[in-house]
């Protein structure tokens, strides 16, 4: 028999509980519709416009994704159709699609965000930077081997399928054994990173002070971008609600969004560069 909304945050709060998340995060069910059972679930990234046709169109009523809608949307200050969020909202509540965000909450969970990217880099011994706090969600290890900051740059867009397009800061050449991780823009957390031990740091929206920061300290710093290094949750989150409720599409069934998660482009790019 098909699986009740309630059933599907159970199973993702039992991955990322809600405790996980920071204070500031809005984590947690967006858009509730109605709780009664759901035909299936899409996973994104984000709550586009794109993915809410794709939600539609492929019959899944359960949205969940990683960065939360109401983020910074007020919804006690009422909804407007003649705006982009409030927009997406109505179009939501209009094809009764719950929507859920597991933010914050999985980036720091043990087995959420981090550690996928950990894995993905193959880190060995990679433990949470600290024991609680927000500077739990960055995850710190070796590589497999040590290697120049160059070859660790190729090393690491070949790993998280990066295409090259990343930023770095630090000398070519040096020696990189130690690596610390953060999905999203961690940059507040470089600095604690490379007392920790860190000799690169990897995360994405590096502002210029914390590349001048980096530079200062001597330390490597790849910019990966957001998006970039975040959509490893599409296929993450789904491969884990595939495995928590079964391969029976008529209990759950469970899609990997096919949109493309990162706005930006890189026009100047050969075409062989961004493939």
């Amino acid at each position: 028999m098909p699986t009740s909304a309630k059933k599907i945050i159970d199973a993702i709060e039992q991955l990322a509980p809600l405790s996980l998340a920071t204070d500031w995060d809005r984590s947690g069910v967006q858009i509730s519709v109605e709780w009664g059972e759901k035909r299936g679930v899409l996973v994104a990234l984000d709550v586009t416009e794109e993915t809410v046709q794709e939600a539609y169109h492929t019959g899944m009523d359960f949205l969940l994704t990683h960065h939360p809608l109401l983020f910074s949307y007020d919804i006690k200050n009422g909804i407007r159709d003649d705006e982009p969020t409030g927009a997406l909202i109505v179009k939501l509540i209009e094809n009764g699609i719950t929507v859920y965000a597991a933010h914050t909450s999985y980036d720091a969970a043990p087995g959420g965000m981090n550690d996928a990217l950990a894995g993905a880099l193959g880190l060995e011994d990679a433990a949470p930077l600290a024991p609680d706090g927000e500077a739990a969600m960055v995850r710190i290890g070796r590589l497999p081997m040590a290697m120049p900051f160059d070859v660790a740059t190729r090393y690491v867009s070949e790993k998280l399928q990066l295409n090259g397009k990343v930023r770095t800061v630090g000398d070519p050449h040096e020696l990189i054994h130690t690596v610390a991780i953060c999905g999203g823009a961690g940059g507040d957390f470089m600095a604690e990173a490379y007392k920790a031990g860190a000799d690169l740091y990897i995360t994405g929206d590096v502002r210029h002070h914390e590349g001048i920061l980096a530079a200062s300290m001597q330390r490597c710093l790849i910019d990966a971008g957001h998006a970039a290094l975040e959509k490893i949750f599409v296929p993450a989150m789904t491969e884990y609600l595939r495995g928590y409720f079964g391969d029976d599409i008529n209990v759950l069934e469970v899609l990997d969004s096919q949109a493309d998660p990162d706005p930006f482009r890189f026009p100047y790019l050969s075409e062989e560069d961004e493939d």
